[in-house]
């Protein structure tokens, strides 16, 4: 995970799909210029990128003066911005950030009032409005989701940047289904519990 400034991960919209063909994505994405070359030192489970050539081009930084840190500060350290996949795992995972409000009910938009702490993606819950829905169906906003694969830009501040169309419109072509984004900041929160 990072130790950097947060994470922007971007996940398919159904937390149980995985890229059918996640060599080809991969790929993809160096072709199109998200990815550079494979970061040393880097497990199978997690395999990391250093930033491509079009990476400011595909992913929009906002405010006046954004800080983008392409090379580590230290030897060994992850504080810097780069592309990192995580998973697949056999279920999908909550990444849930310690800011997020209450969940809203898929159904009537309402809040619900309290949700464990574990955020266990097969959790359902039971709306006031008699919805019940399993947690990954629930609306954090853009500050968790629920997946079993993830490609996690590194060190991004929550809202600090959002992916660009092309770059979501890649991913959809590439795995035939539509993708959704969220934020971890510093420090995360709730991430990757099964």
């Amino acid at each position: 995970m990072s130790d950097g400034n947060g994470q922007l991960l971007l996940t398919p919209a159904d937390p149980w799909q995985v890229p059918g063909d996640l060599p080809g994505l991969l790929d993809g994405l160096a072709r199109i210029g998200l990815t550079g070359a494979r970061l040393t030192g880097e497990t199978d489970s997690e395999t990391a990128w250093s930033l491509g050539e079009r990476f400011l081009t595909l992913v929009t930084f906002l405010g006046c003066s954004p800080f983008v840190r392409i090379e580590p500060p230290s030897p060994g350290s992850r504080a810097f911005c780069h592309v990192r996949a995580l998973g697949p795992w056999a279920a999908p995972r909550a990444w849930i950030s310690r800011l997020a409000g209450a969940p809203r009910c898929p159904a009537c938009r309402k809040r619900y009032p309290s949700v464990t702490p574990h955020f266990d993606p097969n959790l359902s819950l039971t709306c006031p409005c008699g919805r019940i829905a399993p947690l990954w169906q629930w609306d954090f906003k853009d500050r968790g989701g629920f997946g079993r694969w993830l490609l996690s830009l590194e060190d991004i501040f929550p809202n600090e940047a959002l992916p660009g169309d092309e770059l979501m419109t890649f991913l959809a072509n590439q795995t035939g289904s539509s993708w959704r984004f969220f934020y971890l900041p510093p420090g995360g929160g709730s991430r990757g519990l099964a």
